[in-house]
């Protein structure tokens, strides 16, 4: 962890899970930084270092480490390896090759067509409601007594 020697004092204490146990460090000085570090961080969690700045205020930063790559790699094991490890487990063991999805089927049913034959039907009785409900006045002269244009 870097620190700056002209803000940051040079003691820092590391919280090392599991149990967030306090390790002392004091931060190697060269002249463009200073430098606090862990020995060895053997175990996975989340880990905080803690120190003061020259002014008193007491800082704190987060650090997570992860697990060793090994014990992150995935490979395949067999029904054998997988019976053993599971003992005591109740599990149905299935290949993926016994897993045949149907690509031809769909998924559900197509309700595009009848979606929009509903909405057309709504449509035209909308209209229709509002031609009957509508204020059409009935004109008092008839055609043949308009003034031509």
């Amino acid at each position: 962890m870097r620190l700056d020697p002209t803000i940051d004092e040079i003691e820092v204490d590391f919280s090392v899970p599991p149990d967030g146990a306090i390790v002392h460090q004091t931060a190697v000085v060269t002249a463009a930084a200073a430098e606090a570090s862990l020995p060895a961080t053997e175990t996975a969690g989340g880990y905080a270092a803690r120190w003061r700045r020259l002014d008193g205020v007491e800082r704190e930063r987060q650090f997570a480490v992860n697990v060793a790559p090994e014990e992150g790699r995935l490979e395949r094991v067999g029904r054998g390896r997988l019976d053993a490890a599971l003992t005591g487990v109740a599990y149905r063991y299935e290949p993926a090759s016994a897993l045949q999805p149907d690509a031809g089927g769909l998924a559900g049913v197509p309700l595009a067509r009848p979606l929009l034959y509903a909405l057309f039907a709504v449509l035209a009785l909308e209209q229709l409601v509002a031609f009957a409900a509508g204020y059409h006045p009935v004109s008092s002269r008839s055609a043949a007594a308009r003034p031509a244009v």
